[in-house]
């Protein structure tokens, strides 16, 4: 007691006091709300802090996009011709054009664009619908400074904000960020297909201050659906304390990679569902010899709107 303020120590002195005239003096009771207090507080005997497994909540934004795109055959009808092989003999389309091209589709906005001709998927590379996807495609890749080749045309998806706000009058929210897979599954529920870019192999040259890292076989491609679990437990059940705690489960994406919904170079829809941390696509083979996996570099360009 020697430590503790005199003024705690005279509130103390006056508890103990009261305490003591409380157990000596006949007739005293303790009043009824206070006993009910004390009664919910403690748990029966043989309970201990009781817990129940609620029923999960499912949490699910169906795939936005109704288009299956592709690079080739129907959508690089006016791409540069360099004999290439396939029966248009011109370059493709280029992914970062047909990410852009099938979101653009989604809001079929500016008007400046046949929207109500194009289809989902282009079936007859020689009709006026096939010309009016291609024109669209074309003048992406005009804008993006698309880099044509009969093997793949590549572009910087850093150029594609200022083409859709400069160029084609988006909203002003568009923005490109590092990949966040909880800002992407906002970007969703808010009904907003998001554009994703990433690489598939890593390369490490020379050695201690002199070792560069490059990354190459890049792709970009549409993110347009999520789904999630959440498992909920409550605890303290029956008690003033009960309270609900949520854990989220499996975190999954729908992937519209751009490639005709067939996968590039395989005979499957490729289209589908990935964990929020695993983008790899079963059958379709990077220069490596392994599953295609744009894991390095990941980016997203979101707030993509009218």
């Amino acid at each position: 007691m020697n430590n503790i303020p005199i003024g705690l120590a005279d509130w103390f002195i006056n508890r103990m006091e009261k305490i003591q005239l409380l157990n000596y003096t006949e007739g005293m009771e303790i009043p009824s709300n206070i006993t009910e207090e004390w009664d919910r507080n403690i748990p029966l005997e043989g309970e201990d802090n009781p817990t129940y497994s609620a029923e999960p909540e499912y949490v699910e934004v169906a795939p936005l996009l109704k288009t299956q795109w592709g690079q080739g055959n129907g959508y690089n009808n006016y791409s540069p011709e360099f004999n290439c092989s396939g029966e248009f003999k011109k370059a493709p389309t280029g992914c970062v054009a047909t990410a852009v091209a099938q979101v653009m589709k989604y809001y079929e906005f500016p008007n400046s664009y046949q929207w109500q001709i194009m289809p989902n998927r282009v079936f007859n590379s020689n009709s006026q619908e096939a010309n009016e996807v291609s024109r669209l495609m074309r003048d992406i890749g005009t804008y993006v400074e698309m880099d044509y080749s009969c093997d793949e045309s590549g572009a910087k998806t850093s150029k594609v904000v200022g083409v859709l706000k400069n160029i084609f009058g988006y909203a002003s929210s568009v923005s490109s960020i590092d990949y966040n897979h909880d800002i992407l599954a906002s970007e969703l529920k808010n009904n907003r297909p998001v554009i994703l870019s990433g690489k598939h192999s890593k390369k490490k040259t020379g050695s201690w201050i002199f070792e560069k890292t490059t990354y190459g076989e890049g792709h970009a491609w549409v993110c347009d659906g999520f789904k999630e679990t959440i498992y909920r437990t409550v605890h303290d059940y029956g008690t003033p304390y009960e309270r609900i705690v949520s854990t989220p489960g499996g975190k999954f994406f729908h992937m519209n990679w751009g490639w005709s919904g067939i996968g590039n170079e395989a005979d499957i829809n490729n289209n589908g569902w990935f964990r929020y941390d695993n983008f790899e696509i079963r059958e379709v083979f990077g220069n490596d010899g392994n599953n295609l996996n744009f894991q390095y570099k990941k980016q997203m360009i979101i707030g993509i709107k009218p």
